[in-house]
């Protein structure tokens, strides 16, 4: 995405301001009238859904080429590198080539994280051109959804890839003498086989796969119910 007039530096002091993180800048209903309307001036680039990547790969064509009135804003959850290789296949090469030439893109690039800045560096970007800016939390957001009234005691929410490493939490939940309940929210290319898995173990009859769940705050009063939060993931964006 890209401003009307603002200079880089300028551009990421208001993206941090209106809250705009991730891969795209989205409309947040929840920030104050004036702010959303300077949202609502910003030129978007739409990202195709499930697209790993960012803006210059995905959606619809950006409006202009980067350039010091019109500065292209990008932002990096992570950088994947040989990851390709496990997610693609034999399709990896491919993966691998996009992503070394969007790095070289004239822009503005963004990183959610100094370790993503790091590994975008290795890919064309001068580290020192790159902005850090973590994703937000929206704090009142989150304190503002009740508890779901019917959750769970152990609650996992993620997508359901090999590296969230679900497969453990059913074998490691199977292997305790309670009577709690485990709740499995996301969906992915692994959820059949997890609830295969989970189909032999004793404690299948407390364990529940919810799917994908279309309203966030959903997911956030889920995560309020429950007692204990489970992430055996050894893989996220930001690290």
């Amino acid at each position: 995405f890209r401003p009307a007039t603002l200079p880089p530096t300028q551009w990421i002091e208001r993206v941090s301001r209106l809250g705009v993180f991730g891969n795209v800048a989205t409309r947040d209903e929840t920030l104050p009238s004036a702010q959303r309307r300077e949202q609502d001036r910003l030129p978007l680039a739409e990202p195709a859904e499930g697209c790993p990547l960012d803006p210059p790969m995905s959606g619809r064509p950006l409006p202009a080429l980067h350039s010091e009135e019109h500065p292209l804003v990008t932002t990096r959850n992570e950088v994947w590198r040989d990851y390709w290789e496990g997610y693609l296949g034999r399709l990896a090469p491919f993966g691998k080539a996009v992503e070394h030439l969007t790095a070289r893109v004239p822009q503005h690039p963004i990183a959610v994280s100094g370790v993503t800045a790091d590994r975008l560096a290795t890919l064309g970007p001068a580290r020192e051109s790159i902005e850090v800016v973590p994703n937000g939390i929206d704090v009142d957001r989150i304190r503002s959804i009740p508890p779901a009234e019917v959750g769970f005691d152990v609650l996992f929410a993620g997508r359901l890839i090999a590296d969230k490493h679900v497969d453990r939490l059913l074998d490691a939940f199977d292997r305790i003498d309670t009577d709690d309940t485990l709740g499995v929210v996301g969906d992915g290319p692994q959820r059949d086989a997890l609830e295969r898995r989970a189909e032999t173990l004793d404690a299948f009859d407390r364990i529940t796969f919810t799917g994908f769940l279309d309203e966030y705050e959903d997911v956030l009063a889920h995560m309020k119910a429950a007692r204990v939060f489970a992430s055996p993931s050894t893989r996220e964006a930001s690290e």
